[in-house]
């Protein structure tokens, strides 16, 4: 009973944290083309971005990280032996690169807010999409779990970023 009340609280949890880690990246990019504007709506702009952006992840996304790793570890505590399942490992190692993403969008929010713009609007779009990759992939080893074959998984992952990264290159021709 209790991996299964885990499981849910770590579900919501994973839901709130990836509407964040899917929304705050596109507030950067329209953040990042306000510093194009004139005046006084460059400033106007600039500032509610940073507000917004500021309250998510505070609010929004930290929160959610944390009820998505606490239940998530819970889940392993209750059955242990799970840890030795090479598919969870994987799916790990990609929680571990959505912390880093987390951590990095906390970095990209300091800088935009000192006015330092680190990425251009392309660059941030296609930032935009690794959210995307990882839930991809860790939907992918949940439900298969161990019928998935990791090799394929990779090329597969590989194949849908470049898409994106085409797409998004293709959608913002000039």
């Amino acid at each position: 009973m209790f991996f299964l009340t885990f499981k849910v609280l770590h579900l919501i949890g994973a839901i709130s944290w990836f509407a964040g880690l899917f929304y705050l990246p596109r507030l950067f990019v329209y953040h990042t083309e306000a510093f194009s504007r004139q005046e006084p709506e460059r400033k106007i702009l600039l500032a509610q971005f940073g507000q917004m952006e500021r309250k998510l992840y505070r609010f929004i996304m930290n929160p959610a990280m944390v009820i998505t790793l606490i239940f998530g570890i819970s889940m392993i505590a209750a059955e242990p032996s799970y840890i030795y399942f090479p598919w969870l490992v994987c799916k790990l190692i990609f929680v571990l690169g959505l912390v880093y993403y987390h951590w990095y969008c906390g970095k990209i929010i300091h800088s935009l807010a000192s006015k330092h713009q680190i990425m251009s609007p392309l660059q941030m779009r296609m930032f935009n999409e690794i959210p995307t990759i990882c839930l991809i992939a860790i939907l992918a080893l949940a439900v298969f779990k161990s019928v998935v074959n990791f090799s394929i998984l990779m090329v597969v992952l590989v194949v849908i970023g470049i898409a994106l990264q085409k797409t998004v290159k293709w959608v913002n021709r000039k």
